[in-house]
């Protein structure tokens, strides 16, 4: 949408789910704790651009499934309604092969190059709160990464993805 694209979103699920294996060890929680699952796809100009998985902790956002996880983004609600505001983010970005289901959704073939962001954030006292993954059609993004720096401070990157 900053670029000028006609962007939409659509819910695809937003329920309570215990925590598999591998979302508990992202989240550092004991296997099968409640969480959410929220499952959103993206359009660029009508068309499927990405897809957000997230798995945030049930004890962190309680009824955050009646909240407007269409309109607003995930992170604006997480800290104007559950005050849980992003200290760290750690990201990983990866080539991934989609797979009968990433393909579906995305409408393209399986084996059609993504690009994968994972992010696992804390907040100021280190909890993780949210553990989301994005689907990205390698044919549709392009990012650009801008780093900057205060003296004393660490680097923080600038990203941008247009359709």
């Amino acid at each position: 949408a900053q670029m000028g694209y006609s962007a939409t979103s659509r819910l695809l699920e937003a329920s309570r789910v215990p925590a598999p294996p591998e979302v508990a060890a992202k989240i550092q929680c004991p296997v099968g704790t409640e969480t959410y699952l929220i499952k959103r796809l993206r359009f660029a100009e009508d068309k499927p651009f990405s897809l957000h998985i997230s798995y945030i902790p049930a004890a962190y956002c309680g009824g955050i499934e009646e909240k407007d996880l269409v309109g607003k983004q995930l992170c604006v609600i997480l800290n104007e309604e559950y005050g849980l505001l992003r200290r760290t983010v750690v990201e990983t970005l990866e080539a991934h092969p989609a797979d009968k289901e990433e393909a579906k959704i995305l409408g393209v073939k399986t084996g059609t190059p993504l690009l994968v962001l994972e992010d696992v954030i804390n907040d100021a006292d280190g909890r993780v709160f949210e553990y989301t993954t994005v689907y990205f059609r390698g044919d549709k993004v392009k990012f650009k990464f801008r780093f900057e720096s205060n003296l004393g401070e660490g680097l923080s990157p600038q990203v941008s993805a247009p359709a």
